[in-house]
């Protein structure tokens, strides 16, 4: 009870910040004083009737976390509140006087007794169960079934939160608590010597234990979820750049994917060096899931070669498969050919599996190493060697009159709009989206040219297992 007071006073005071060069400071101060005045002569009385801004502010709190509470818990909750009136008025005292405000007072610490009431407070009885915070993150687990990799991140910052805390009690965690958690947060360097962002702050590690706790919360697992309302201000990143990748950028790579490769690494992982990029550029599709196909994917659908991106294969974003029209340029180049009586991963080996986690999977080790060579071939500076393919066939699409929403459907993109959710877009029409690309011209200079389709012909035996 005593940490929600002191919340509730805190927030009173963030709220209408005492300011010493306001014209309005001694009246904010003579505010404060007076409610201190009388939470002191209500905690000097024998029997006292609360004063009514006691009665006000306990009613309050008590509204904010559910409490129902007996006759004995509302009196020490009345008590604790004035105590908190009465620590608010010097504190106020003190910033007028240009004093820091200093922690709260050690009147206003709970003693044994108090902390017994705190503890019974919702319930009644006379100790509250620990509530495991791992119990509650494999009971949301289980019931939200979270994408391997999420689960992961998540039990690791999990893991962040209880070290901090020094405990795994649930019950016991305050919003004071994830507030002193996040500061932590910000104030550590990552792996690479870097400070945590903001963002990463907010997003990953608060998001994740507030959707936590926000579930146990609705399953009456514990009475109030303490990270609810604590965030991270992002501040707005300037942007220097496109997201996507430039000609000349797209063009080292497309250039370095027909280069020899050394006989040191696996043949699936030369595929990869050799067929993601291009499969990346004219199909948009995220890294991962490209890098999850197997052959068993590509397949003949009603005269057309085609991709199924499954969540057979490996993780999808939305957890909805589509099939992708394979561009007739990379038939030409020979792809097919390459895949050919390939039915397993395309470009990764089960067999070198070193019993990792689903978490952290090949294909994702195989995206992760295609980033790291597309580095060291010379594409740096704030644009994202895999994903900036996404953004370039987002911008190619509308530079050659692809609609939105079938260039939408290509990439797997959530439709816009509930309409566009009715229907399904036929093969026949994708296909022919994705050939109004430009085919790329790895011989010419910086600047990204194309050369013109073929003329058509008809379709040549399947290659690939279906």
């Amino acid at each position: 009870m005593d940490e929600a007071v002191r919340v509730w006073l805190a927030r009173r005071l963030e709220t209408i910040p005492v300011d010493p060069d306001h014209d309005d400071a001694l009246h904010q101060h003579t505010g404060y004083s007076m409610m201190a005045e009388n939470a002191r002569r209500s905690l000097r009385l024998q029997n006292p009737v609360p004063d009514l801004l006691v009665q006000w502010t306990t009613a309050a709190i008590c509204e904010e976390h559910g409490w129902k509470l007996s006759a004995a818990n509302e009196k020490y909750l009345q008590r604790v509140t004035g105590r908190g009136q009465v620590e608010l008025g010097r504190r106020s005292a003190n910033e007028l006087a240009g004093e820091p405000r200093g922690a709260w007072d050690s009147t206003f610490a709970p003693d044994q007794y108090a902390l017994d009431l705190a503890r019974t407070a919702a319930t009644g009885s006379a100790r509250t169960k620990p509530v495991s915070v791992n119990d509650l993150f494999a009971g949301y687990v289980a019931e939200a079934n979270l994408k391997p990799a999420t689960v992961k991140a998540w039990k690791r910052h999990l893991a962040h939160l209880v070290a901090f805390l020094g405990h795994d009690d649930a019950s016991k965690i305050t919003g004071q608590h994830i507030v002193g958690w996040k500061e932590r947060l910000l104030s550590e360097v990552d792996a690479t010597g870097a400070a945590r962002s903001q963002r990463t702050v907010n997003d990953t590690y608060l998001a994740g234990v507030r959707a936590i706790f926000r579930w146990a919360k609705d399953n009456q697992k514990i009475g109030v979820n303490p990270a609810d309302g604590v965030r991270v201000r992002v501040p707005k990143k300037p942007k220097l750049r496109e997201r996507d990748l430039t000609d000349a950028e797209a063009l080292i790579i497309l250039r370095a994917t027909l280069e020899e490769r050394s006989s040191r690494i696996t043949p699936q992982m030369a595929l990869a060096y050799r067929w993601v990029p291009w499969l990346c550029a004219y199909t948009g599709s995220r890294v991962n899931e490209i890098t999850q196909a197997r052959g068993s994917d590509v397949k003949m659908i009603d005269g057309i070669w085609s991709l199924e991106i499954t969540p057979e294969a490996g993780t999808i974003k939305t957890d909805e498969a589509r099939t992708v029209p394979i561009h007739s340029h990379l038939i030409e180049q020979g792809f097919l050919e390459a895949i050919r009586g390939q039915t397993g991963p395309l470009f990764y080996n089960p067999e070198n599996h070193r019993g990792g986690t689903d978490g952290n999977p090949q294909y994702k080790k195989a995206g992760e190493r295609l980033a790291k060579w597309v580095r060291e071939i010379g594409v740096t500076g704030d644009v994202q060697p895999n994903h900036g393919w996404r953004h370039r066939f987002k911008s190619e699409a509308k530079r050659f009159g692809i609609p939105d929403a079938r260039a939408d459907v290509i990439q797997g993109h959530a439709p816009r709009t509930e309409g566009e959710r009715y229907g399904s877009t036929p093969l026949s029409v994708l296909a022919a989206e994705i050939e109004k690309l430009g085919r790329y011209d790895t011989s010419m200079g910086a600047k990204a040219t194309y050369l013109p389709p073929p003329a058509p012909k008809a379709a040549s035996a399947p290659v690939a297992a279906s």
